[in-house]
């Protein structure tokens, strides 16, 4: 625990307490190794339904990491604190509802699919088309 002289003993247990519930720890997602998220990914219906929805921005990694973020540059700035670089040359894409990674390409038409964007949509799809 760390040391606050100028709490009491019960002040520092509620601090304590508080410290340990903020922490953020990485989760590991359901499909795999090397996958990390700062949010939950709701639960996954059955593989390939209809109800397949991207949900967060990601980035995979040669060595088969998946490393997701709210948007990827998100990604980019965690990996970086960790002293990764990622080139533009690494697959950006989206994970969905069913645990799976898309590129921007195929991401595109899940989400024309499950009524996240418009089906007139061209281009490529970034995170701010979503949410």
């Amino acid at each position: 625990m760390p040391d606050y002289p100028y709490l009491s003993e019960s002040e520092k247990r509620v601090k304590w307490r508080e410290l340990e519930r903020t922490r953020c720890k990485p989760r590991p997602a359901p499909t795999g190794k090397g996958f990390y998220t700062p949010i939950d990914l709701a639960p996954a219906p059955a593989p390939e339904s209809a109800n397949e929805r991207l949900l967060i921005s990601a980035i995979k990694y040669p060595w088969n990491e998946v490393v997701t973020g709210l948007r990827h540059h998100h990604v980019i700035a965690h990996m970086a604190s960790r002293g990764i670089k990622t080139p533009s040359s690494y697959p950006q894409g989206f994970v969905s509802s069913t645990g799976k990674f898309y590129e921007r390409g195929e991401a595109l038409n899940v989400a024309i699919e499950s009524g996240q964007v418009a089906a007139s949509f061209t281009g490529t799809l970034y995170s701010e088309d979503l949410w």
